[in-house]
């Protein structure tokens, strides 16, 4: 059977090892939208996005009023745009824009004008014409702007710039020129590592394949629908499209400075993805991809060593913590610890550090229910040894009392009787018995710690000591230890003497003891709010029991087993005598016996 530290290695390495499973990887998911959630409630009320970004929407019915609307429209919004001196404008196209020369005039002559590409369909999945696609990229000056879908197909990652087939350098993402262009960095300026990005002196971590997680905005604040058609709003919604073609229209008034984000020149509002916080458009999301670099949130996961560490403190904590528990306690100790890990975690995810929490939290519940089982099963196993005949009343037995790593190992036991003084004082109710009593007691104690033992109950008429009974230490001399500890219990007789010199009948202070080697059940009882103590019970302790009323009837000192005679070794000089019956024994029990001299 493993020791105690073994067993709890043992569960919190199976626990820590389960934790790594793929598919616990998506538990993490939730627990991640929890925390943008919590954030946008409790730190960024509302989540406002950047001062800087706009949304610009045509509206798809007025469009049609304009027979010739179509890229030249565009072109003319976006010089109006760029004359009313906004900062630049990202358009999304779903067409192919090489072949439209107004759109390539107006971003060429204002220099304002972004095109970004989708390259990946509305789960994530490439598209089918991506060989095709890349290649008329290779004759755009910006990239994709493509978003990354999570197992379980929300939206919490964008691309930044993307590595295409032949060439050097990865092509940058048509928000990651609008944030270059925002902060007066030339496109030269911006180079693009495998972990991060430098944009002049500003540095952008992220993933080796240059996404970032996006702070996602709430949906009701970026729902193009629900917003208000008056223009003085930070937020607009499609406007008619006549609205756009004007130059005095109140929308360029407060242009200047600012990035639009424009979708085609029919806008539909059914480009749609799935993000932490629900269903949004396309446009949208991208004003969120802006919102996250303009607010300089960069996440970037906790490294790799401080994961390791904290996974297993947490597991190896939690597992102490709630192995010596009822279930109720420790499920209430463990949902305190799964709180304080999310607050830390919170703590961090504030501060752009992203702490993997579901593998700590499983290998700390899988850990300690591990031991909890392999705890209550020794228990259930065991606890015949300590009178229980079914497991129904081992189960009653649980509810009643306490039962803690019962263990079967061979052990010495010694009884001795008190010294008949004590017997006679208690009958006269003399008020020199409890004192008496302890001085006694004392004695037997100091005795039992000399000889590497320690006295198991000092309740009735006869006390009993264990020797190599420590469940934390083992005694391989313990038939040794014990029956040189009989020998000096027997010789307390001298300083019992010294001690109370007042009795006149030192008959009465004369010890007796009987000593049995053999196996014991060793284990921690005690009722639920009592006291835990260490007991030892079996054949064994019955044996010394009867053998020590035997020698009190025989007036022999100290009488023994034969194996505890062999497991000595020698050391002392026994004197052999007849098996003597014992009460439960079917036949004669082989036995010795020795003198103290005094």
């Amino acid at each position: 059977m493993p020791s105690r530290s073994g067993l709890f290695l043992g569960c919190c390495l199976l626990g820590i090892a389960f934790s790594f499973l793929p598919f616990l990887n998506r538990l993490e998911l939730p627990l991640y939208d929890l925390r943008i959630e919590s954030m946008q409630q409790l730190e960024r009320e509302g989540v406002p996005r950047h001062p800087s970004i706009q949304l610009i929407g045509i509206d798809e019915a007025t469009a049609h009023e304009f027979p010739d609307w179509g890229p030249a429209e565009e072109a003319r919004v976006g010089a109006n745009l760029a004359q009313a001196g906004a900062r630049g404008v990202l358009l999304l196209r779903g067409h192919d824009p090489v072949h439209e020369p107004p759109l390539l005039a107006v971003q060429k002559g204002t220099g304002i004008f972004s095109q970004g590409l989708r390259f990946q369909g509305p789960t994530g999945e490439l598209l089918p014409d991506w060989d095709k696609t890349l290649e008329q990229a290779n004759e755009l000056p910006t990239g994709s702007l493509d978003f990354l879908t999570d197992p379980d197909r929300v939206v919490r990652k964008a691309y930044l710039a993307l590595d295409l087939p032949g060439k050097k350098e990865p092509l940058p993402a048509a928000a990651l020129l609008m944030f270059a262009r925002l902060n007066e960095v030339p496109e030269s300026d911006i180079h693009i590592e495998p972990k991060g990005i430098h944009v002049g002196s500003i540095y952008i971590p992220t993933a080796p394949d240059h996404s970032i997680y996006v702070r996602v905005l709430s949906p009701k604040t970026l729902d193009l629908h629900n917003m208000t058609q008056d223009v003085t709003r930070e937020y607009l919604t499609p406007l008619p499209a006549g609205v756009f073609l004007k130059r005095d229209s109140p929308i360029y008034h407060f242009a200047r400075g600012r990035i639009f984000l424009m979708g085609e020149f029919l806008y539909q509002a059914t480009d749609q993805v799935t993000s932490t916080l629900g269903r949004m458009k396309n446009l949208q999301f991208q004003a969120c991809v802006l919102d996250t670099l303009m607010g300089g949130w960069y996440l970037q996961p906790v490294p790799t060593p401080y994961q390791l560490a904290l996974l297993v403190f947490f597991t190896l904590f939690a597992a102490s913590s709630t192995g010596g528990m009822r279930p109720f306690g420790a499920t209430l100790v463990l949902a305190s610890l799964a709180i304080g890990l999310f607050l830390f975690s919170y703590w961090l995810f504030t501060r752009g550090w992203l702490l993997n929490i579901t593998r700590p939290l499983v290998a700390a519940v899988l850990a300690s229910l591990l031991l909890k089982a392999t705890q209550l099963l020794g228990i259930m196993s065991n606890l015949r040894k300590f009178g229980g005949t079914s497991a129904f009343e081992a189960a009653r037995s649980l509810d009643e009392s306490h039962l803690n790593v019962v263990i079967e190992r061979e052990a010495t036991i010694v009884f001795c009787n008190l010294p008949d003084l004590l017997r006679v004082l208690e009958q006269q109710d003399s008020p020199d018995y409890f004192k008496r009593r302890q001085e006694f007691s004392v004695l037997l104690n100091e005795v039992a710690m000399a000889n590497r033992g320690i006295v198991l109950d000092f309740q009735g008429d006869a006390p009993m000591l264990g020797f190599g009974t420590d469940q934390n230490r083992s005694d391989p001399l313990h038939a040794y230890h014990g029956v040189r500890a009989a020998l000096d219990i027997v010789s307390l007789y001298v300083r019992l003497c010294y001690l109370w010199p007042d009795v006149e009948e030192m008959d009465l202070l004369r010890v007796r003891c009987g000593v049995a080697t053999g196996p014991v059940a060793l284990g921690q009882v005690g009722a639920r709010k009592s006291k835990l103590a260490q007991a030892a019970i079996g054949d064994t302790t019955n044996v010394a029991a009867r053998l020590m009323g035997a020698a009190r009837k025989r007036r022999l000192d100290v009488l023994v087993t034969a194996t505890t005679q062999q497991r000595c070794d020698n050391r002392f000089d026994f004197q052999a005598m007849d098996p003597i019956p014992l009460k439960g024994k079917a036949e004669p029990v082989p036995v010795a016996f020795l003198g103290a001299d005094v």
